[in-house]
């Protein structure tokens, strides 16, 4: 029962987030999935200044907000010379203060229409909005470990450049 309900759910998100408009790509003012590296990077840099790191398939900030959240780390990925996923990741001493973060961030995001799920052998996390084709998910929210740190992630994407188009 609880999977049937789960998906009507899911179903009555996809239908209205489909009528509102599915095909959105902007994740932040003048930044939207699919444009061209030197136009994201400009538009990008105009709000959050030079990154701390640079290459041809990412730039990384520290410690900027997004949505209202601070994020330790936000990286922006490139694909094919276009904008295809966005990162923002909060670093945690501990697992169960990720998780607490986990679920601010999911709060924030609830807005979008959001779910949570659990894989069969892993730990749970959520996944929301609709992608910029209108297809799967905008976003997913997860935690992981890297570097000794736990951490909690927001990420858009990665979205195929070809169907950005």
């Amino acid at each position: 029962m609880n999977g049937i309900v789960k998906t009507i759910v899911s179903f009555i998100i996809f239908m209205f987030s489909i009528s509102v408009g599915a095909q959105n790509r902007t994740l932040m003012e003048g930044v939207d999935f699919g444009m061209p590296i030197a136009n994201a990077l400009t538009a990008i840099q105009r709000i959050y200044g030079e990154p701390a790191k640079k290459s041809d398939t990412s730039v990384v900030y520290t410690k900027k907000a997004f949505s209202g959240m601070d994020f330790d780390e936000v990286e922006f990925g490139f694909k094919e010379n276009k904008l295809v996923d966005a990162r923002f990741i909060m670093n945690s001493a501990t697992r169960a203060e990720s998780e607490k973060k986990m679920d601010s961030i999911a709060a924030k995001m609830k807005k979008y229409g959001i779910s949570k799920d659990k894989e069969d052998q892993g730990p749970w996390f959520y996944v929301g909005g609709i992608s910029p084709r209108g297809i799967g998910h905008l976003f997913t929210i997860f935690m992981y470990r890297k570097l000794g740190n736990h951490c909690a992630e927001l990420r858009f994407g990665p979205f195929n450049p070809a169907h950005l188009e």
